[in-house]
């Protein structure tokens, strides 16, 4: 008579005692050697676009801090004056009314006021109300002296904040030389009265 079998052994795929355990199959990791033609560029990749993105944010950053340091306003620039100053301040004709400075803090341009009739203090304060820098250029004039004549650039002129703005101020004109003749000849005796 044959040798029987236990009867737990067939049940449930449970092996025979003694036999060899059955093989269990192996998940795929991807690191067989059918994988190593696939994926080796991944890591490579990944680790170029995170490069390329961290540049673009110190490039970023770089850019917002320097255009932070250019809005800041800087300190006045002295104003050239001239010689000849103005004894008596000149009439205005122009009502000065105080306009809203949004340009000396945002640095956008500025449109040049008219300060042509207004006297060289009251047109050098109105330009560094607004930012920008006189450049005193006297002229002989009739006018008044200490009067502004003209500008450059003109009146209405976009002008960036921290520009040169040169005024044409008025002279008083210088007396010619005197021509008469000095006295020629001893000196005449005054009659005493």
């Amino acid at each position: 008579m044959p040798p029987r079998e236990p009867a737990w052994s067939g049940r449930a795929g449970v092996p025979p005692p003694g036999s060899p355990p059955p093989r269990q199959p192996q998940p795929d990791w991807g690191y067989g050697p059918e994988a190593d033609d696939r994926r080796w560029w991944m890591p490579i990749l990944i680790g170029s676009v995170a490069l390329v993105l961290l540049g673009a944010l110190v490039v970023a950053g770089w850019a917002i801090v320097d255009a932070g340091r250019r809005d800041t306003p800087t300190s006045p620039t002295p104003v050239a004056t001239t010689s000849a100053a103005p004894t008596t301040p000149a009439p205005t004709t122009a009502a000065t009314t105080p306009s809203p400075t949004p340009a000396a803090t945002t640095g956008a341009p500025v449109p040049l006021p008219p300060l042509v009739g207004l006297s060289q203090q009251e047109a050098v304060a109105e330009l560094e109300r607004l930012g920008l820098v006189a450049r005193i250029e006297p002229r002989t004039s009739a006018r008044p002296p200490g009067t502004v004549l003209d500008t450059e650039p003109s009146t209405g002129t976009e002008v960036e904040p921290g520009s040169e703005v040169l005024l044409v101020v008025a002279e008083p004109p210088t007396p010619p030389p005197s021509t008469e003749p000095g006295p020629t000849g001893p000196p005449q005796p005054t009659p005493e009265g």
